[in-house]
């Protein structure tokens, strides 16, 4: 040791040979008492949990703060970096952190799994995790061995610490002092690094040690009474906001729990509102934990916790609510039927009644409405022989909301106005807001925006004076739903973030998540869907935080929706496929039908039509079971676009009569505007202009009286677009220049792109091509601000159309192979073959007829793929014009004939004209 060279000396686990803070052995302490008094060249380490004293009373180590170092379980990412460097990388980064979480981080363990990884190869391991295991209980019982040897007089202190599972104060710890623990206890314990803290009051146990003391703890009951009356003196702010405020009284239901004091923990719950709070932030895991501790493990057994039946009769049926809003609603179900016979058991009609409506609102959710009016109606009958006014409101709303989905809105008027009444009698003003809102709703499903707001504006005048914050959220959040039907987005917006600001403020964090996807459908709609994405991914989060599955559902829905809008169509699908499988899972059928129809519409854009209605099929399917008269509306109207797209006009008409009869007979106003203007899409189609501008003025009537700016815009848009077609453009542009006025008005980007490029298209037609320019221009510097990369490549494309016209070609290829790259990336298969087919012509015009030619067999295996007949006839017919070019008579003649059988199957007269006029010439060249 007095050698130059130096030498090292490890003492790991030094504390094994110590006996409370001295050395048990005295020749140990002189050989201490030498290295430390003596001068040599050794460096010596030292591992302890405990910093030993020599028999002289000076402290072995001399160190400072900063050279000490607590040896506690690594943190899991180095942890994870310490297997992956140790030969476990091949395992994957998740298999390693599972592995490292398992065993807390902790080194030994670490260590253990390493040298098995070394002996026995990693394939090895992974395939029989007991090698593992096995070991790893040996290294517990070695471990254990020294816990107990380090415990020494403070392990019965440390046992009844144990029970703590959250970070107490110094007063949580003296709570379980007993007569024989020394006074100094927790400072022994801190000092041999059995107890943890974090130097600013709290303490609490490393889970390896918390594992070892409680095993060791005897009279478990009685600690745990000591640590529940312990958290039930520590304060609680007088207004709570979050779980953490009232994680004390948590704690001591937990306590209680463990004590077997099961109706002092039902006592903790009901006499400090907790469920009520949980159940307002959205907590209902938390929940569900608390209920299920007062319950035996099978929940309907034989076995007794809580020896008060109504106690548990309560107890189950708010358990089943929980289940509901975590999305299991068929556990949901089984809680609240079960809670239902022991009320009747003790022949409590009031708690009957209560499971009864439980009952009816899960069947409700499960689109089971004719079974939820049973039991609201067995519910209602109850409440109003026991003379439960408040019960008989809520029962009468509930009948109300029912009806509604039914499609019976002035039903449901009925009931509403009812429970209105009693709410007013009672001065019970929290229901009368709420009815009040429901109210609004039903009359905005009849397209009487203006009056629904008005009972909405009613219900936040009552909130003022005595309302629930909550109810004058959902309040807000329908006067933003009302706007929004109006076509006033950011009127709408206003609303919801009034609605969201209150939800933050109360905790409500359902409310918050659904808030933000309002938000997120209104900047959609102002074609801003980048916006509108991050408003549902963070409503996601919230969604994904709390458990309910059929938000997350929903917000996955329309990110779907946000990027389909996008053309990432490809991610629109993955997001459908996700929200589609979240309500297979909670047996959502509606949410189910609705993903398929999301489903339906990206294959219909893509030209997969075929696809399209196959998932249209299977959703109307589902609509038709349900018994759900909009969705099954909504599906006959998509499956009517998709036979249109087919080209199968007829087809899609019945399609679209059916559709409309359904929401006449609801008398949903905005729906049946929508099918009036399908129907006058599909007369276009058919070259019906004067029937398809009847249908217009329809749907532009039922916009004008419902007060529906935005859809009013689209009507005159639509109108314009059938003057045109008739040649009547000094009328369509007058129509148009309306439409834009209105978009610019309320913000609605997207149609102002619209109307700008169809005002383009009109002086096309009138040959002002320098002012049709113009506004493909504006239109185009639209369309890329809100990133609608349909809109931009139409934009392109109509640029390049204009620039041919004007004689110069290569500026228009250019726009052309824009347009065409556009299509291409968002797999926009119709309009990648119209710019295909452009692209033909400018080279015809260029006088390079085989490049032309390239191009125009290119736009016809797309058309041909897609089914477009039409396209595929005017493909065809430019191929032979092409072919009469290069001097090939007969292929041209081919082609011709081919385009002719085509153009007279899709009545295409224009086609017609152009291939029986061009095969005259040619066979007349021919004979002579």
């Amino acid at each position: 040791m007095q050698a130059r060279d130096p030498i090292w000396l490890i003492f790991d686990n030094l504390e094994t040979i110590l006996d409370d803070i001295y050395f048990q052995d005295e020749y140990i302490d002189l050989f201490f008492n030498c290295l430390h008094d003596n001068t040599h060249q050794a460096k010596i380490i030292i591992t302890t949990r405990v910093l030993p004293k020599l028999r002289n009373g000076e402290d072995l180590i001399d160190i400072t703060k900063d050279e000490k170092q607590d040896v506690k379980g690594l943190k899991i990412n180095f942890a994870v970096e310490y297997l992956a460097s140790n030969g476990l990388d091949k395992i994957g980064y998740q298999k390693m952190e599972e592995l490292a979480t398992s065993v807390d981080g902790h080194p030994f363990a670490l260590k253990l799994l390493v040298k098995l990884v070394k002996d026995y190869g990693v394939a090895d391991i992974l395939s029989d995790l007991s090698i593992y295991k096995e070991e790893k209980e040996n290294t517990i019982k070695k471990a254990k061995k020294l816990f107990d040897k380090l415990a020494g007089d403070e392990k019965e202190f440390l046992e009844r610490i144990s029970v703590y599972r959250e970070p107490v104060k110094l007063k949580g710890l003296r709570e379980m002092f007993t007569g024989n623990t020394p006074r100094n206890a927790d400072k022994r314990l801190r000092d041999k690094s059995l107890l943890e803290t974090d130097h600013y009051g709290n303490y609490w146990l490393h889970p390896l040690v918390q594992e070892f003391s409680y095993d060791d703890l005897e009279n478990k009951k009685e600690v745990h009474k000591l640590a529940m009356n312990y958290y039930l003196f520590l304060p609680i702010p007088e207004k709570p906001a979050k779980k953490e405020d009232i994680q004390a009284l948590i704690e001591a239901h937990h306590h209680a729990c463990m004590a077997k004091e099961y109706d002092q923990a039902f006592n903790i719950v009901f006499d400090n509102d907790l469920h009520e709070y949980l159940d307002l932030w959205g907590n209902y895991t938390v929940l569900i934990d608390l209920y299920s501790k007062l319950l035996p493990e099978n929940h309907f057994g034989t076995e007794i916790l809580l020896k008060n039946k109504g106690r548990r009769g309560a107890i189950i049926g708010n358990l089943g609510s929980s289940y509901f809003y975590s999305g299991k609603t068929h556990k949901a179900i089984e809680h609240h039927e079960q809670a239902i016979k022991i009320y009747k058991d003790i022949k409590d009609r009031q708690g009957e009644g209560i499971q009864l409506v439980n009952l009816g609102v899960a069947y409700s959710y499960l689109e089971k409405t004719e079974k939820a009016i049973d039991y609201y109606e067995q519910a209602l009958k109850i409440a109003q022989e026991i003379g439960d006014r408040q019960v008989e409101g809520s029962c009468l709303g509930n009948l109300g909301i029912a009806y509604k989905n039914l499609g019976e809105p002035r039903k449901a008027i009925e009931f509403y106005e009812q429970a209105i009444k009693i709410d007013q009698e009672m001065g019970y003003k929290q229901g009368e807001e709420l009815h009040l809102g429901n109210l609004g709703v039903a009359y905005s499903y009849l397209g009487k925006t203006k009056e629904a707001i008005k009972y909405y504006e009613h219900a936040v005048k009552i909130n003022g004076e005595v309302g629930s914050r909550r109810v004058e959220s959902i309040v807000f959040a329908n006067l933003g739903s009302a706007y929004s039907d109006l076509g006033e987005p950011r009127k709408a917006i206003e609303y919801y973030e009034q609605a969201l600001k209150i939800a933050q403020e109360i905790g409500d964090r359902r409310g918050e998540g659904n808030q933000l996807g309002n938000l997120g459908i209104e900047y959609r709609n102002l074609g801003e869907p980048r916006k509108a994405i991050e408003f549902y991914e963070q409503a996601l989060k919230i969604d994904q935080e709390i458990g309910y599955r059929r938000g997350e559902g929903n917000q996955l829905g329309n990110l779907g929706v946000a990027y389909n809008y996008l053309g990432e169509t490809k991610k629109a699908i993955e997001y459908y496929e996700g929200a589609l499988k979240i309500y297979k899972q909670i047996k959502d059928r509606q949410g189910e039908g609705n993903q398929l129809a999301n489903l339906g519409v990206v294959y219909n854009n893509l030209g997969e039509t075929e696809k399209a209605i196959e998932c249209y099929e299977r959703a109307l399917k589902i609509y038709k079971e349900i018994e759900d008269r909009q969705g099954e509306g909504n599906q006959l109207g998509n499956l009517g676009v998709a036979y249109n797209y087919l080209g199968e006009t007829e087809k899609a008409i019945e399609y679209y009569e059916q559709a409309l009869k359904i929401f006449q007979g609801l008398e949903d106003r905005q729906v049946e505007r929508g099918f009036l203007g399908n129907l006058g899409l599909a007369y276009s189609g058919l070259g019906e202009l004067r029937k398809a501008i009847e249908y217009y003025e329809q749907a532009l009537k039922i916009a004008q009286e419902i007060g529906d700016k935005q859809v009013e815009g689209s009507c005159l848009a639509n109108l314009g677009i059938e003057y045109k077609n008739l040649g009547e453009l000094r009328k369509a542009i007058a129509c148009y220049e309306q439409a834009l006025k209105i978009a610019q008005e309320i913000g609605d980007k997207q149609v102002e792109g619209s109307c700008l490029g169809n005002l383009g298209n009109a002086y096309y037609y009138l040959g002002e091509l320098r002012k049709a320019i113009g506004y493909y221009k504006q239109a185009l510097k639209i369309h890329k601000q809100i990133k609608d990369k349909r809109g931009e490549g139409i934009d392109l494309g109509n640029l390049g159309i204009e620039y041919s016209e004007l004689g110069k070609v290569k500026k228009a290829i250019e726009y052309y192979k824009q347009a065409l790259k556009i299509a291409q990336e968002i797999r926009d298969r119709r309009n990648e073959g119209i710019w295909l087919g452009n692209l033909g012509n400018a080279y015809i015009e260029l006088g390079e007829i085989k490049k032309a030619i390239e191009y125009y067999e290119q736009a016809l295996n797309i058309d041909q793929k897609i089914e477009n007949r039409r396209g595929e006839g005017i493909e065809l017919g430019n191929l032979g014009l092409a072919y009469s070019h290069l001097g090939e008579t007969e292929k041209a003649i081919e082609y011709y004939e081919y385009a002719l059988k085509i153009a007279q199957e899709t009545e295409n007269r224009k086609l017609i004209s152009f291939c029986e006029r061009n095969l005259e010439e040619l066979k007349n060249s021919v004979v002579s």
